[in-house]
């Protein structure tokens, strides 16, 4: 029992430190664990919305929904997220820190052209974006204005964790929490978004509706962060639980002190 007891503290300790490291810095999060695109970081005029067959479904492999999206590219009708920023919160390039980090769970069947967008803000090249480059292997893609790539693909048909830093001029990608690619030189520092962000399509240049790059699969615990998150962040990130499995955890966690005081009675 004692083991027990000093394995459930063990862990409550990592999870709240994994959970500490992270949220004070996070700008936007969507979980879609309601239903909806909202956005869970406690900033408000951040939700997504949901455009054309873009759907939020359950998820047996998560536990938890998921946004699903079609990867048809039909430029109006195209489905994807878009996030309005009336307040201009994903100028990341205006936080000062001069460091984002974008970080979601993707699952994609897909294996050839085209591109699919996890993240943009107008085309590849303007403001910040993380892209898997179908011409290329499929492997993540960013840049500003140089085109970096990273060294691995994430594997299709499952779901993987994958992430983007960007700290300077320096592009740093991770795939299931380990590094492919470092400080890779994306041309420039972080620049304001010449369109509204979103979540599973690019829209290629100023002047244009063009949408293309659609993500075909599905994509959970989107997240964004006004800092280059370190290695160790980034895998905390991966492993906080969902909020049905944490709170699962905890009221276990909880039956276990209860059950240690009456035994010590």
């Amino acid at each position: 029992m004692k083991l027990l007891w000093r394995m459930a503290l063990a862990f409550v300790v990592c999870l709240c430190l994994g959970v500490s490291a992270t949220q004070a810095e996070l700008i936007a999060h969507y979980t879609f664990d309601d239903g909806t695109a909202a956005n869970s970081s406690g900033k408000a005029n951040l939700d997504g919305v949901l455009v054309g067959n873009a759907v939020i479904v359950d998820d047996a492999v998560r536990g938890s929904k998921v946004l699903e999206l079609d990867g048809v590219d039909l430029n109006e009708n195209s489905s994807y997220v878009t996030i309005p920023d009336p307040d201009e919160q994903l100028d990341l390039s205006a936080t000062g820190t001069g460091e984002c980090t974008v970080a979601a769970w993707i699952y994609t069947e897909r294996e050839v052209n085209p591109h699919q967008a996890v993240f943009s803000q107008g085309q590849w090249s303007e403001g910040v974006c993380l892209i898997v480059r179908g011409d290329a292997g499929s492997v993540l893609w960013s840049g500003r204005p140089n085109s970096v790539i990273s060294e691995d693909m994430p594997p299709r048909s499952v779901w993987t964790h994958v992430a983007m830093t960007v700290s300077g001029s320096s592009t740093t990608f991770y795939i299931d929490g380990e590094t492919s690619g470092v400080n890779l030189d994306r041309g420039g520092p972080l620049t304001a978004p010449v369109r509204d962000s979103a979540i599973g399509k690019e829209q290629a240049f100023e002047a244009s509706s063009w949408i293309r790059y659609i993500f075909e699969g599905r994509i959970d615990d989107f997240r964004i962060y006004d800092n280059a998150l370190t290695q160790a962040e980034i895998q905390a990130v991966m492993t906080v639980p969902e909020p049905a499995t944490l709170t699962m955890t905890l009221m276990l966690l909880g039956s276990l002190v209860v059950l240690r005081i009456r035994r010590k009675r």
